[in-house]
Protein backbone atom coordinates (compact mmCIF):
# COMPACT_ATOMS: atom_id res chain seq x y z
CA UNK A 1 0.00 0.00 0.00
CA UNK A 2 2.77 2.46 0.53
CA UNK A 3 6.16 3.12 -1.66
CA UNK A 4 8.43 2.73 2.06
CA UNK A 5 7.31 -0.66 2.48
CA UNK A 6 9.19 -1.38 -0.64
CA UNK A 7 12.51 -0.60 1.32
CA UNK A 8 11.93 -1.94 4.28
CA UNK A 9 11.93 0.97 6.51
CA UNK A 10 9.45 2.91 8.70
CA UNK A 11 9.31 6.33 8.25
CA UNK A 12 9.03 8.90 11.23
CA UNK A 13 6.03 10.79 9.21
CA UNK A 14 3.80 9.67 6.21
CA UNK A 15 1.71 12.81 4.55
CA UNK A 16 -1.81 11.53 2.45
CA UNK A 17 -3.32 14.09 0.30
CA UNK A 18 -6.12 14.12 -2.73
CA UNK A 19 -6.43 10.38 -3.39
CA UNK A 20 -7.39 9.49 -0.18
CA UNK A 21 -10.71 11.02 -0.43
CA UNK A 22 -11.32 9.87 -4.26
CA UNK A 23 -12.50 13.26 -5.33
CA UNK A 24 -13.72 14.67 -1.84
CA UNK A 25 -10.52 17.32 -0.06
CA UNK A 26 -8.65 15.41 2.64
CA UNK A 27 -5.44 14.92 3.67
CA UNK A 28 -4.01 13.09 6.58
CA UNK A 29 -0.76 12.82 8.30
CA UNK A 30 0.27 9.67 9.74
CA UNK A 31 3.11 9.92 12.51
CA UNK A 32 4.41 7.97 15.82
CA UNK A 33 3.08 8.92 19.13
CA UNK A 34 6.14 10.48 20.23
CA UNK A 35 6.66 12.98 17.61
CA UNK A 36 2.72 14.10 17.65
CA UNK A 37 3.37 14.56 21.47
CA UNK A 38 6.58 16.95 20.95
CA UNK A 39 4.85 18.59 18.21
CA UNK A 40 1.55 19.49 20.60
CA UNK A 41 3.36 20.68 23.39
CA UNK A 42 5.44 22.92 21.66
CA UNK A 43 3.18 24.28 18.77
CA UNK A 44 -0.22 25.65 18.66
CA UNK A 45 -2.08 24.11 15.73
CA UNK A 46 -5.55 25.00 14.61
CA UNK A 47 -7.48 23.95 11.11
CA UNK A 48 -10.57 24.79 10.98
CA UNK A 49 -11.19 21.55 8.61
CA UNK A 50 -9.91 19.05 11.06
CA UNK A 51 -11.75 16.04 12.07
CA UNK A 52 -14.57 17.27 9.49
CA UNK A 53 -16.80 14.38 9.92
CA UNK A 54 -17.65 13.93 5.95
CA UNK A 55 -14.40 14.04 5.13
CA UNK A 56 -13.35 11.16 7.75
CA UNK A 57 -16.35 9.27 6.21
CA UNK A 58 -15.12 9.83 2.64
CA UNK A 59 -11.53 8.46 3.30
CA UNK A 60 -13.10 5.39 5.41
CA UNK A 61 -15.18 4.59 2.13
CA UNK A 62 -12.55 4.78 -0.06
CA UNK A 63 -10.16 2.00 2.40
CA UNK A 64 -13.12 0.09 2.81
CA UNK A 65 -13.12 -0.01 -1.16
CA UNK A 66 -9.94 -0.56 -1.80
CA UNK A 67 -9.93 -3.37 0.59
CA UNK A 68 -13.29 -4.87 -0.80
CA UNK A 69 -12.53 -4.93 -4.18
CA UNK A 70 -9.37 -6.24 -3.35
CA UNK A 71 -7.31 -2.83 -5.17
CA UNK A 72 -4.23 -3.23 -4.25
CA UNK A 73 -3.71 -6.97 -5.36
CA UNK A 74 -5.39 -5.40 -8.96
CA UNK A 75 -2.70 -3.28 -9.05
CA UNK A 76 0.08 -5.81 -8.64
CA UNK A 77 -1.84 -8.10 -11.42
CA UNK A 78 -2.82 -5.37 -14.08
CA UNK A 79 0.88 -3.34 -13.33
CA UNK A 80 2.86 -6.59 -14.00
CA UNK A 81 0.15 -6.97 -16.68
CA UNK A 82 0.91 -3.37 -18.83
CA UNK A 83 4.54 -3.92 -18.44
CA UNK A 84 4.81 -7.29 -19.93
CA UNK A 85 2.51 -4.92 -23.01
CA UNK A 86 4.96 -2.56 -22.86
CA UNK A 87 8.32 -4.52 -22.80
CA UNK A 88 7.66 -5.44 -26.53
CA UNK A 89 7.35 -1.93 -27.64
CA UNK A 90 10.69 -1.03 -26.17
CA UNK A 91 11.91 -4.11 -28.39
CA UNK A 92 10.43 -3.10 -31.58
CA UNK A 93 11.70 0.98 -31.97
CA UNK A 94 14.97 2.13 -30.75
CA UNK A 95 14.13 5.34 -28.92
CA UNK A 96 12.74 3.83 -26.52
CA UNK A 97 15.47 2.56 -23.59
CA UNK A 98 13.26 0.48 -21.14
CA UNK A 99 10.18 0.01 -18.84
CA UNK A 100 10.20 1.44 -15.62
CA UNK A 101 7.37 1.05 -12.18
CA UNK A 102 5.81 -1.39 -9.91
CA UNK A 103 2.33 -2.06 -9.81
CA UNK A 104 0.22 0.93 -11.42
CA UNK A 105 3.07 2.90 -11.47
CA UNK A 106 4.76 2.43 -14.57
CA UNK A 107 6.52 4.47 -17.85
CA UNK A 108 8.72 4.32 -20.39
CA UNK A 109 12.17 6.11 -20.80
CA UNK A 110 12.51 7.64 -24.02
CA UNK A 111 15.78 8.67 -25.40
CA UNK A 112 18.66 6.04 -27.96
CA UNK A 113 20.35 5.71 -24.44
CA UNK A 114 20.26 5.87 -20.62
CA UNK A 115 22.60 8.55 -21.76
CA UNK A 116 20.89 10.17 -24.05
CA UNK A 117 17.89 11.45 -23.07
CA UNK A 118 15.00 12.32 -25.98
CA UNK A 119 12.41 15.15 -23.69
CA UNK A 120 11.37 16.66 -27.08
CA UNK A 121 10.21 12.91 -28.33
CA UNK A 122 8.38 12.28 -24.81
CA UNK A 123 6.98 15.78 -25.61
CA UNK A 124 5.57 14.50 -28.73
CA UNK A 125 4.69 11.35 -27.83
CA UNK A 126 2.73 12.76 -24.49
CA UNK A 127 0.58 15.29 -27.25
CA UNK A 128 0.08 12.44 -29.81
CA UNK A 129 -1.83 10.33 -26.95
CA UNK A 130 -3.91 13.26 -25.75
CA UNK A 131 -4.93 13.52 -29.54
CA UNK A 132 -6.37 9.64 -28.61
CA UNK A 133 -7.94 10.39 -25.65
CA UNK A 134 -5.28 9.14 -23.47
CA UNK A 135 -3.62 11.40 -20.96
CA UNK A 136 -0.17 11.02 -20.09
CA UNK A 137 2.66 13.07 -18.54
CA UNK A 138 6.22 13.30 -18.99
CA UNK A 139 8.72 13.19 -15.68
CA UNK A 140 12.37 12.90 -14.66
CA UNK A 141 15.62 14.76 -14.65
CA UNK A 142 15.48 15.16 -18.15
CA UNK A 143 11.55 15.01 -19.03
CA UNK A 144 12.17 11.63 -20.87
CA UNK A 145 9.97 9.37 -18.97
CA UNK A 146 6.42 8.88 -20.62
CA UNK A 147 4.58 8.39 -16.42
CA UNK A 148 1.68 6.76 -16.36
CA UNK A 149 -0.35 6.25 -13.37
CA UNK A 150 -3.88 5.10 -13.22
CA UNK A 151 -6.22 4.31 -10.81
CA UNK A 152 -6.24 1.53 -8.51
CA UNK A 153 -9.51 0.37 -10.43
CA UNK A 154 -7.50 0.29 -13.95
CA UNK A 155 -8.15 -3.19 -15.73
CA UNK A 156 -6.29 -5.46 -18.17
CA UNK A 157 -9.27 -4.28 -20.61
CA UNK A 158 -8.09 -0.67 -19.74
CA UNK A 159 -4.22 -1.27 -19.91
CA UNK A 160 -4.59 -3.48 -23.36
CA UNK A 161 -6.65 0.34 -24.30
CA UNK A 162 -3.34 2.20 -23.45
CA UNK A 163 -0.60 0.30 -24.94
CA UNK A 164 -3.03 0.41 -27.85
CA UNK A 165 -3.18 4.06 -28.54
CA UNK A 166 0.75 3.88 -27.33
CA UNK A 167 1.58 1.68 -29.89
CA UNK A 168 0.03 3.78 -32.37
CA UNK A 169 1.47 6.65 -31.39
CA UNK A 170 4.73 5.32 -31.14
CA UNK A 171 4.58 3.77 -34.92
CA UNK A 172 3.73 7.16 -36.33
CA UNK A 173 7.53 8.79 -34.75
CA UNK A 174 9.82 9.62 -36.81
CA UNK A 175 12.96 9.59 -34.66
Amino acid sequence: MWGYQMYEIIPDLVTLGKPMGNGHPVGAVVTTASLSDEFGSNNLYFNTFAGNPVSAAAAAAVLDIIEDERLLANAQVVGDHVRGLLQPLVDRHDFLVGVRGRGLFFGLEVGTSLTDPRPDLAKEIVERMRTKKVLISKVGRDENVLKMRPPLVFTAAHADLLVERLAECLGDIRA
